[in-house]
């Protein structure tokens, strides 16, 4: 994150709150996706001259207004504020080394899970941001308040907007057999919470619900020690088997552990943009 996006993505709320507009309404304006404005205003996107435009307009302002108040807005950040952003090397930013960090990881392994998820977070985002060329826009995260919906990442493709749930192998589970890499991965919500299902009733659970999701991703690098993913439809994900609940519930949430291989086999596939084309040919 840089200095001159968190001034920009301050300028910007500034702006916006002074008209009484929300997120909601400023993207709906601008036509773009709500999360993105939250991720310009937090200062995690390298916003396009191409967006400023169409916020600046949406803001009934030009562009050279809003570059010109983020100039002023910054030299105003508070200290605070200031401090809340990484200089660019954070082993400096620290005062420790490389080595340093890799011995602090390897004595503290839950460390290792949380930091592997958040990379591979990013280079699944890379991945997408890869996709642009065949029709696949990155919007970013949705709102992490709304437990309602799962979904890591959100992305547009052909005019309609999927979520995608990212989950990683279990380490503990991965084998090999012949040339062949075997796992599974926990496909639950990590925590217990109250889900409503299709007929209205309601189950507290730690299942996923078909359909809360558009695509799994499955980080793979536990098979390879390299960033490969596997994809499936929400739909195509085994169900729960849990005996506590009755058959038609069982129906309506998600398996909390998928197998997953590699090379990969349905209903898992590498192809992103297959499983997008076949959910946008369906709606």
């Amino acid at each position: 994150m840089q200095q001159g996006l968190v001034s920009l993505g301050l300028a910007i709320r500034e702006l916006r709150e002074r008209r009484g507009l929300s997120q909601e309404s400023l993207a709906e304006k601008a036509g773009v996706h709500r999360t993105y404005i939250g991720g310009v205003e937090r200062g995690e996107y390298n916003i396009s001259f191409e967006n400023i435009l169409k916020i600046a307009k949406a803001l009934e302002l030009s562009s050279s207004e809003i570059l010109s108040f983020a100039e002023t807005r910054g030299k105003g950040t508070s200290r605070a504020e200031r401090a809340a952003v990484p200089s660019a090397n954070l082993l400096e930013d620290w005062g420790i080394s490389s080595s340093d960090l890799t011995q602090i990881v390897a004595e503290n392994p839950s460390l290792r899970g949380f930091m592997l998820g958040y990379v591979a977070e990013h280079k699944l985002r890379q991945r997408i941001s890869s996709l642009k060329d065949q029709g696949v826009e990155l919007l970013g995260k949705p709102d992490d308040h709304d437990r309602t919906r799962k979904g890591d990442i959100l992305v547009r493709f052909q005019t309609r907007v999927f979520r995608i749930e990212l989950k990683s192998l279990q380490t503990s589970m991965v084998r090999k057999d012949g040339d062949d890499f075997l796992g599974k991965a926990q496909c639950d919500a990590s925590d217990r919470r109250k889900v409503r299902l299709p007929n209205g009733k309601t189950v507290e659970t730690t299942c996923l619900l078909v359909g809360e999701f558009d695509v799994l991703a499955i980080n793979l690098y536990a098979f390879r020690k390299q960033w490969d993913f596997a994809f499936a439809l929400n739909a195509d994900l085994p169900r729960s088997r849990f005996k506590k609940y009755s058959k038609h519930i069982r129906s309506h949430l998600l398996a909390t552990l998928v197998e997953v291989t590699w090379p990969v086999r349905p209903p898992f596939v590498t192809d992103l943009v297959g499983l997008l084309r076949r959910l946008s040919k369906a709606s």
